[in-house]
């Protein structure tokens, strides 16, 4: 099953570190597809890595 994410992602360590990150996104798609095994992210991610790898 294809697995979709449209925002940002923070890692455990990232919380664990309690690291404040002053940015300001807009993370936006018109249309997603996406099938099979593929994985998807639309958005930034910080820290390590996160729960979605």
């Amino acid at each position: 099953m294809a697995r979709v994410r449209v925002g940002n992602e923070w890692s455990e360590t990232a919380f664990a570190c309690g690291t404040g990150i002053a940015d300001r996104t807009a993370n936006l798609a018109d249309s997603v597809a996406a099938k099979g095994k593929s994985a998807v992210h639309i958005g930034n991610q910080y820290g390590g890595r996160g729960i979605f790898n």
